[in-house]
């Protein structure tokens, strides 16, 4: 099965990972999205989609994650603009195509995937590369195309089970 997360934010990191035995790194990229600009976003990630043949689509659900006082508006303006992505996502996609699309908290995936819910970047890379075998995954990759990686490893897992 083709898996597409998603990382949302001002920079959305996605990437496409086929999960069989171990999973295979198949594209990736980041996509600026500015607030307003969701309705482009959503139409780039079906582009996607639809480019890479996936069959699901995860993306990170803001809306558990702790914020703290200082971080509170941009992580509003984030959640604001992931909720956008996602509805339209899954009235474009789960109707037409069939695509299934689906949303976990960070701290969710994160312990899944790294065994620790608060993992930054460098663990996440190590996890993926040497507890999930990802070794076709680019070196250095920007850490929210690694989120998206995780994310996309995780949400694979699940529904297969």
């Amino acid at each position: 099965m083709r898996v597409l997360g998603i990382d949302p934010g001002v920079h959305v990191g996605w990437c496409v990972v086929d999960m069989f035995a171990k999973p295979e790194w198949v594209a990736h990229g980041v996509i600026e999205c500015q607030p307003g600009d969701e309705l482009d976003t959503a139409n780039e990630l079906c582009e996607i989609v639809a480019e890479h043949n996936t069959a699901l689509v995860a993306i990170e659900d803001y809306a558990r994650r702790f914020v703290s006082p200082k971080a509170a508006q941009q992580m509003i303006q984030a959640a604001q603009s992931c909720g956008m992505i996602r509805g339209l996502l899954t009235a474009w996609l789960e109707p037409s195509s069939g695509v299934d699309v689906v949303a976990y908290p960070a701290n969710v995936w994160r312990k899944a995937i790294v065994g620790n819910g608060s993992a930054k970047d460098a663990k996440i890379e190590w996890a993926l590369r040497e507890l999930h075998h990802v070794t076709d995954m680019p070196r250095r990759t920007n850490a929210h195309v690694r989120d998206a990686c995780g994310l996309a490893i995780y949400a694979g897992r699940e529904v297969d089970q």
